[in-house]
């Protein structure tokens, strides 16, 4: 009888985990339906040329209403694997993706055998392991393991001082030292716009996540990143370009169902970064 009773609560419970799973499909089937990833209609009855500080609640919304998350791994569904595959894929060579520190392509894996899943927004600065900001294709990238051990938990700046050293397998022109990662040129625009939409992203009202900000300074305990007046920089020398922008249109219509406004508006910036400074928010945690 105990044998019985104990298979019969194991069927009930794959049961409900069935029934809960059939649930979450339907759902983000039914936001899939609604969400029309087109820039112009997705932002829709937005009005971004308000104040930021109107104007930010109302993305943030919007952003949250849209997304549909995928899991960072799974063995039958699409997962993180997926994304960076097709989000980072090379177009010049089909089957590779392009690291995006070392910019070099190599064969698309399922595995850390080849690249790592990057989170360009440190893990250790206010990203949980069960909340959409881990799993955010946004901040997620193909990179090498190597330069991604010497990245660590550094943020991203310019880096200055007499102990900056070239990772092995880097660009001469992405530099890191014990404090700081500097980005190669001609990604440090796309990876300073990815901070910004997480720090617009999370604001700390979803479950298993923080509100996530950005500042010159960096409290990683806290969920401040940095540092954003040189992520600033990044933005202005390094414009969005067309590989930049189908990457935001794909993420939206072929996993995540959100975009990043600051790709859509590259004008946004700007308001965000005076935001900012205006109201002394760009010294947190100094």
């Amino acid at each position: 009888v105990r044998a019985s009773r104990t298979q019969h609560h194991a069927a009930q419970a794959m049961a409900r985990a069935w029934r809960v799973a059939t649930l979450v499909l339907l759902a983000a089937a039914s936001v899939q339906a609604a969400v029309d990833c087109n820039a112009s209609a997705y932002w829709d009855g937005i009005d971004v040329s308000q104040p930021w500080g109107d104007l930010a609640p109302l993305l943030t919304a919007r952003l949250q209403a849209t997304h549909v998350s995928i899991p960072y791994s799974s063995s039958n569904t699409t997962d993180i694997w997926d994304s960076v595959a097709e989000l980072d894929a090379d177009p010049d060579v089909p089957g590779n993706v392009i690291e995006v520190y070392t910019r070099n392509s190599v064969p698309r894996s399922d595995s850390a055998d080849e690249y790592n899943r990057e989170h360009c927004w440190i893990k250790s600065c206010g990203i949980e392991t069960s909340g959409p900001d881990y799993s955010d294709v946004f901040n997620l990238r193909a990179s090498n393991d190597k330069v991604n051990s010497a990245r660590a938990n550094k943020w991203y700046d310019f880096c200055t001082s007499s102990d900056c050293y070239t990772p092995d397998g880097a660009p001469s022109d992405c530099l890191t030292d014990d404090l700081v990662f500097q980005p190669p040129a001609e990604m440090r625009g796309d990876l300073a716009r990815g901070a910004m939409y997480m720090a617009l992203r999370y604001d700390g009202s979803e479950a298993s996540t923080v509100d996530l900000q950005l500042s010159s300074c960096g409290d990683a305990a806290n969920g401040i990143f940095g540092n954003v007046t040189s992520l600033y920089s990044f933005h202005l020398a390094d414009p969005i370009s067309d590989a930049e922008q189908l990457r935001n249109n794909e993420a939206c219509s072929d996993f995540q169902f959100t975009r990043n406004p600051f790709i859509d508006f590259p004008d946004l910036v700007d308001k965000f970064f005076s935001y900012l400074v205006d109201n002394g928010l760009d010294q947190l945690g100094c």
